[in-house]
């Protein structure tokens, strides 16, 4: 009879641990998905450049040997996307706002969207050298994933424009484990670092000025406490087996020395 206790306890232990399928699922609600389409209104704010910021600079012409001056260029070239390659084939923003420019000397692009950051270059540009044209990106726009995710790291973004999934798709999706009603999202400002809870289920985090990921931003997915009621159900499985296992040889010893 106690052994019967034992099975129906564990039993319980191990099906209060199991994952829902509510709990999997992101986007939740009444009406959602919609049976037709629907548009949720969410105008991205342009990201405006900010000290420390990297930016690839690069300028054709008619002649290229005429604009070599501005375009750095080190072995691997530009296109190789990699950290080290980011920082030494782009132009620093400086404390005070500005890029160094050889030649063209200091410019000022702080607080400024990239197509305006573009447009001031294009004037400086213009005065040394005629039918050029600038190509301009920000190429240090990186986020880091970590928490129940499948690959957590940090990730970098060349299209100067990230949502939250996407950042997400990128770590390989949250997994079995992670609470999508509770991923912190950490952001630096210039008062401090704000922090925030955003919710998964909810279909309104499409419309909420977060969905759109900054340069630096931090997602933090947090586990869903039945991670660590299955882990210890597995554990007390384990215990539960090794118990009986002893408790069984113990037995047939006793009725052998009967």
């Amino acid at each position: 009879m106690k052994r019967i206790y034992s099975v129906l306890l564990l039993s319980l232990v191990i099906l209060s641990s199991c994952i829902t399928h509510k709990d999997a699922v992101n986007f939740q609600g009444e009406n959602f998905p919609p049976s037709s389409a629907r548009v949720f209104p969410n105008k991205r704010t342009p990201y405006k450049i900010q000290p420390n910021d990297v930016l690839a600079i690069r300028v054709k012409g008619l002649e290229q040997t005429d604009t070599d001056f501005l375009n750095l260029e080190t072995s691997g070239g530009f296109n190789a996307f990699n950290p080290a390659a980011v920082f030494v084939n782009g132009y620093s923003v400086n404390d005070s706002g500005y890029v160094v420019l050889p030649v063209l000397g200091s410019i000022k692009v702080a607080n400024l969207t990239i197509n305006e950051a573009r447009a001031v270059i294009q004037k400086s540009v213009d005065k040394q050298l005629k039918n050029s044209t600038i190509f301009l990106a920000m190429v240090s726009f990186k986020v880091s994933v970590i928490g129940e995710v499948k690959n957590p790291g940090q990730y970098y973004n060349y299209n100067n424009q990230l949502t939250l999934i996407d950042a997400l798709a990128m770590a390989g999706d949250i997994t079995d484990f992670g609470n999508r009603k509770k991923i912190m999202l950490m952001r630096q400002t210039d008062t401090g670092n704000e922090v925030i809870n955003l919710n998964l289920t909810d279909p309104n985090i499409i419309v909420s000025k977060y969905y759109y990921l900054l340069p630096n931003d931090v997602i933090y997915v947090q586990p869903l406490k039945g991670k660590y009621g299955r882990q210890n159900a597995t554990n007390i499985t384990i215990i539960a087996a090794v118990v009986t296992a002893i408790a069984g040889t113990v037995s047939v010893i006793l009725n052998l020395n009967r």
